[in-house]
Order: C-alpha cells, then sequence, then structure tokens
C-alpha cells in the first residue's frame, strides 16, 4: 500500500516536537549544538501558531530554557542588547522537516553567526501563544519573569516591555471573556503612559475590543473616548494610532451590546461616519461585519421598527455586493452578507414592540428566509430556523394557518438536519399542541424529554449550551456601579435617540421583490439621512 504523504501542518508538528525534545535530557549550559538553540528560537513563534495550551506552555518551556542557558554562560546565547530593536527570525528555508537531526541540518541554513539574541521580541513571541488563546495569567507570568532578570541582572536591563508586549496583554484579556477584562485593558493604557510608552493602532484596537465585550453599562461611552484620544495623538502627534476599519468595528459592538434606548442609531451613526469617510480614506469603508453588528444591535433592542430597520441593512449590504460584482466583475466578500447577517435580521422581526408591527415583521421575515433558502449566502442553520419559528410564534395568531408555516418550516429544518435544541424549544412554542406532538410526539420518552433520529441534526456546527446567544435582548448583569457623573449624563442623552430610526433606515420606500427561478431579490435604495454624520 502507498504510505499517505504527510500534511504540512503534520511535517511541522513532527519537526516542533524534534526540537523540544532535543533539551529535555540536558542541564543549563550543555546546549553547545548552535543549529539546536536556533531551532528553538524559530519553534517559539510556530507553537504560538497552534492556539492551545498545550503549544503555549511548549512555547514559555523553551524560552525559559533558553534563559537557562543565558544564566549558565552559555557563549551561543548573548543577553546584552546591541541595538534598540532585535528580532526573531526564523532559520527554517524548508517547512516540510522530517524530524531526523541529519535531515533538519540538512533542511536548515547554518551558517557561522553571532549568538543567538535573547530579545524582547522573543518574549514577545512566547506571550502570543498565550495571548492567542485569551491566557492573560500566561501572558503576566512571561512579563514577570522579564522583571526579574532585569532586576537580577543589569545586563538584562533591555528587557522591557514594548509597545507589541502591552498589545498582546491586551488580547490575552479581551479574548479571555473575563469580567474585569476591560478594566485590565484600560489599566494597560495607564501603565503604558506612566512608563512612556506609545501605544499603537493596534494596541488601542486590542483594548477596544475588551472593553466592547465587557459589562459596563458605559462601555460604548470609553469606546468613543478611547477613539477621540487615537485621533487626537495621531493628528497633533504624529502618533502611530490613527483608528481603522477595525477600531469602528469595536466600537460600533460596544454600542450593540448597549442595552439602552437609543444604542442602534448610535451604531448606525457610527456605520455612516465610517461611509463618508472612506471616500477620503477607503481603508475606512465599513466591511459586512460593521454592518451585520449595526444589524445584531437592532435585533437586540426594544426599539419599535427594528425590523424593517435592520432589513434595510441588509438591503444596502445585498445591493452594494452586487454592484461591487458587477463593476468589476469579480466576486468581493468585502459586503456579502453571510448566515449570521440573515439571522440577525429574522432575530429582529420577532417579538415586535407593537401590534400594527406584526404583519410587516413576519412579511419581512419570510423574505429575509426566502432569500437565505437560494443560497447565495449559505443556507439556513439551526438558528435561523429557531429565529424564524419564534417570529411565527410572536406575529402570527394560533390556528391553521400558523401551523402550517410552521410544520413547513420544521420540515425544511429536518430535511437540512439542523434539528438544535433551540429548534425543538421554539418549535414547542411555535406549534400548537397537536402539532407538536404529531411532529416529535413518537419522539418522546415517559419522562418527556425527546431523542430525535441522528440525521435531523447531523449538519449541525457549533450549538452552544442554552441556546441561541443572539436572540435574546442581553439580560447579563451590567456593572452599573461606579459610573462618572458624566457618564451618566452622556447616556441620558443617548436615550433621546430612542424610537427613532437609524441613519440608513429613516426612508422606508423602495421595492423588496424576490424573483423566480432563484434570481437575487431587487433592493431597495439606501436611506440616507441627508443630516451631516457626526465626528468621530
Amino acid at each position: 500500500t502507498t504510505k499517505r504523504k504527510r500534511t504540512a501542518q503534520e511535517e511541522e508538528f513532527q519537526w516542533l516536537s524534534w526540537v523540544y525534545y532535543q533539551w529535555r535530557g540536558t542541564s543549563p549550559g550543555e546546549l553547545t549544538d548552535e543549529n539546536v538553540l536556533k531551532q528553538m528560537v524559530a519553534a517559539i513563534p510556530r507553537w504560538a501558531r497552534r492556539k492551545s495550551l498545550e503549544a503555549a506552555d511548549r512555547a514559555e518551556q523553551l524560552l525559559e530554557r533558553l534563559i537557562q542557558e543565558a544564566l549558565a554562560g552559555n557563549p551561543r546565547i548573548r543577553i546584552r542588547a546591541e541595538s534598540s530593536s532585535s528580532s526573531v527570525t526564523p532559520v527554517l528555508t524548508n517547512t516540510s522537516c522530517t524530524g531526523t537531526a541529519s535531515n533538519l541540518t540538512n533542511t536548515t541554513a547554518i551558517t557561522k553567526s553571532p549568538p543567538i539574541p535573547l530579545s524582547v521580541s522573543l518574549f514577545n513571541a512566547a506571550m502570543d501563544a498565550y495571548g492567542k488563546i485569551g491566557h492573560p495569567e500566561g501572558v503576566q507570568r512571561i512579563l514577570r519573569r522579564m522583571d526579574q532578570l532585569r532586576k537580577k541582572d543589569a545586563n538584562f536591563d533591555h528587557l522591557r516591555p514594548d509597545e507589541f508586549s502591552m498589545s498582546i496583554l491586551a488580547t490575552a484579556w479581551a479574548k479571555s471573556r473575563s469580567l474585569e477584562a476591560a478594566q485590565k485593558a484600560e489599566a494597560i493604557l495607564q501603565y503604558m503612559d506612566v512608563n512612556e510608552l506609545v501605544p499603537n493602532t493596534i494596541t488601542y484596537n486590542a483594548v477596544l475590543n475588551a472593553i466592547a465585550v465587557g459589562n459596563q453599562v458605559d462601555k460604548a461611552l470609553k469606546a468613543e473616548d478611547i477613539v477621540q484620544r487615537m485621533k487626537q495623538r495621531h493628528e497633533e502627534k504624529g502618533e502611530d494610532c490613527a483608528p481603522d476599519v477595525y477600531t469602528y468595528q469595536s466600537l460600533i459592538q460596544a454600542w450593540s451590546r448597549t442595552p439602552y434606548p437609543g444604542a442602534p442609531q448610535k451604531a448606525e451613526e457610527v456605520l455612516r461616519y465610517m461611509d463618508e469617510a472612506s471616500e477620503k480614506n477607503k481603508s475606512l469603508k465599513p466591511n459586512a461585519y460593521c454592518f451585520t453588528t449595526v444589524i445584531h444591535a437592532w435585533s437586540r433592542s426594544l426599539e419599535k421598527n427594528r425590523a424593517r430597520s435592520a432589513y434595510q441593512l441588509l438591503n444596502i449590504m445585498t445591493r452594494r455586493c452586487h454592484e461591487i460584482q458587477n463593476n468589476s466583475g469579480k466576486k468581493s466578500n468585502l459586503l456579502k452578507p453571510n448566515v449570521k447577517t440573515f439571522t440577525a435580521v429574522l432575530n429582529a422581526c420577532a417579538r415586535p414592540i407593537e401590534e400594527a408591527e406584526k404583519e410587516d415583521a413576519f412579511a419581512i421575515a419570510q423574505l429575509t428566509m426566502a432569500e437565505l433558502s437560494l443560497g447565495a449566502y449559505g443556507k439556513p442553520n439551526f438558528l435561523s430556523f429557531a429565529a424564524f419559528l419564534s417570529v411565527c410564534a410572536t406575529t402570527l395568531e394560533p390556528g391553521p394557518e400558523r401551523d402550517e408555516i410552521v410544520k413547513s418550516t420544521f420540515e425544511d429544518c429536518v430535511k437540512a438536519g439542523q434539528v438544535g435544541q433551540i429548534v425543538l424549544e421554539k418549535l414547542y412554542v411555535a406549534a400548537s399542541s397537536d402539532l407538536f406532538h404529531q411532529l416529535v410526539g413518537e419522539y418522546r420518552d415517559e419522562k418527556g424529554q425527546i431523542h430525535i433520529p441522528k440525521q435531523w441534526n447531523s449538519h449541525i456546527d457549533g450549538e452552544r449550551a442554552g441556546g441561541n446567544p443572539f436572540f435574546h435582548v442581553d439580560n447579563g448583569k451590567q456593572d452599573g456601579n461606579n459610573i462618572p457623573k458624566s457618564s451618566v449624563l452622556r447616556l441620558q442623552a443617548v436615550k433621546e435617540f430612542g424610537g427613532k430610526s437609524g441613519a440608513y433606515s429613516r426612508s422606508h420606500s423602495g421595492t423588496m421583490v424576490l424573483e423566480e427561478d432563484g434570481e437575487p431579490i431587487i433592493w431597495s435604495k439606501d436611506g440616507f439621512s441627508q443630516t451631516t454624520s457626526r465626528e468621530y
């Protein structure tokens, strides 16, 4: 039989394992093979890219062994800094390693070179392994190690955290989902100010991301202040911190997660600003993530006509996506909506605030589900079906008509293999007792638990315990303590936006036509406001 050829990832893992075990049986100071030392340096960022706690631990172990070699006086490790910037240079010229010492020697460029520097960038590479997996404790442990070395020996005085070190720590807190992530990230900026470190755009964006996903009531206001600080320092001091598209993505996300009336309108205001600013700076052009996050803001809110507002944003995305393709002749994913976008619109259609909105909300949900079912933007998943069932339950009166639509939707869900737990929960609410028994009765046991056939959920990917994280209004506890009085006043001003349409959704005119034979929907025109957007 023909031996299967290893993938590049398998080859790299074999090489990483080979490097890892080269020093395990030796004591500090005994590593005399310069090639092995170079491979250890090169392996640290490679471990970081594997994004696992085990990989991060191995990257840290490699770094610690190099430190021990330096402390033991290994002449092949340089501890004094000869220049203000040192970098870790990968030494492999061929990633298809076979895992043996002889072959590694043949595929590695070995030349007589100066001693390997124990540099800040090497420490950053090890910290990045923890930053990528949201493990701030690991990053802080390596930072403390740098501090210990500086205090222990003047030769290590160059090992001081730089802007990239702080960016990695902020990223780790942002990804950690810790309740104190936002507070810790803000403290990083204060630390940098005290230590005369200049944050760059990457640092600020990491801090903004941590704030946006945090639980502080005034997180959007804090994000606004940081964006203003970035602009001011870039324009007045020339610092490398100009806001980019990721900056505004986090600002939009902060508003989308703010449980205040007027928050969706504020999110749209940022989106509108990006649109206008992109006329001079194309890099600020809002992407699909920006639009989808604003749609999420509407779906999470308790605003009137949120279904129409969310749908209008979907219209704009789809129309612009087609325009880009028609003008360039190439497919573009910049503004292409995906399943999450359509599902967010469906969620916005559920639970209308007023009775008069129900008919309109259901019609929009039907159009949205029909467009998604065409397959041009993906196919409905379990969250999409659950959202549509929720729309049925909250916009249609109980009776044969609702049961017919619910039954058809559930049957489509079964065919798609997308019957998740949340789908069954929404089915229970949307269907009549007789219909629910008809659809799943034979799969219920004596305790009332449902055991569905495996093929019913064979294509589900990523269902979380507790159901759809995007469906419910954000009822998570928001930290409202110790909010400055100025922030309270600003949030009161935001409430004045409540009940109003967003910058894109003030005009509800336009056609909404689904053509036959699977042709794309013809969307309405952008409902741009004629007023000038706020400067961000």
